[in-house]
């Protein structure tokens, strides 16, 4: 499975950078981004195609606002999923 994972902060990026490891531990392809240039919109844009799920490190509204332009079809877009940083 292609996981793309974004944070928003050092405390959420070291978070997901250690779930990657875990991912990837298990034979899943799994990258951990810090939210930066481009910003939010743009990454999950690119990613919404090419992965099959994607991870939030933040608040649930973060998320859905951002995956909210780039749904079609439960059959076809990526799982999604929030994590609070804590």
């Amino acid at each position: 499975m292609n996981v793309g994972i974004i944070a928003f902060s050092e405390r959420g990026h070291a978070l997901g950078q250690g779930l990657a490891r875990a991912l990837q531990g298990r034979g899943h392809s799994a990258q951990a981004e810090r939210c930066g240039e481009g910003g939010l919109a743009a990454w999950t844009q690119a990613r919404f195609a090419s992965e099959e799920a994607l991870v939030f490190i933040g608040s649930a509204g973060i998320a859905v606002r951002a995956v909210a332009p780039q749904v079609r079809s439960k059959d076809a877009d990526p799982a999604v999923v929030v994590v609070d940083e804590l």
